[in-house]
């Protein structure tokens, strides 16, 4: 399926999403002036260790090298993207899956609605 990688995350009234670029002294985020894309999430998503359960509870997982090895190559395939990507369905799972680990709810509906190809901003 053909997928808008370049998609740009919105608040909940509408206003583009800035990538994060640290933390204040209070644990605050701090937006930089790129905007935060489904491309920026999927990379966040394929290179996330979800292996320490102190971290990810129940959502902690062991992978094989294997999968890591096939991770890192989605993840080389998404950031040589210009704007769309061909991804198969067994992609598109992974995606979701660990997006779905990693994000809030808005983010998630966004994303899984850009994935599945329902979403309106082209």
């Amino acid at each position: 399926m053909e997928i808008n990688i370049n998609y740009v995350f919105k608040t909940v009234d509408g206003k583009p999403i800035k990538k994060t670029v640290g933390f204040d002294n209070g644990g605050i985020p701090i937006a930089g002036k790129d905007n935060f894309t489904l491309k920026s999430l999927c990379l966040n998503a394929l290179n996330t260790d979800f292996s320490n359960p102190q971290q990810w509870g129940a959502n902690a997982e062991k992978i094989s090298g294997e999968d890591k090895f096939k991770r890192g190559a989605l993840s080389m395939e998404i950031y040589k993207a210009n704007d769309k990507i061909n991804l198969p369905a067994e992609d598109i799972t992974l995606l979701k899956k660990l997006i779905g680990m990693l994000s809030t709810p808005l983010i998630v509906h966004q994303a899984y609605e850009t994935l599945d190809g329902t979403t309106k901003q082209k």
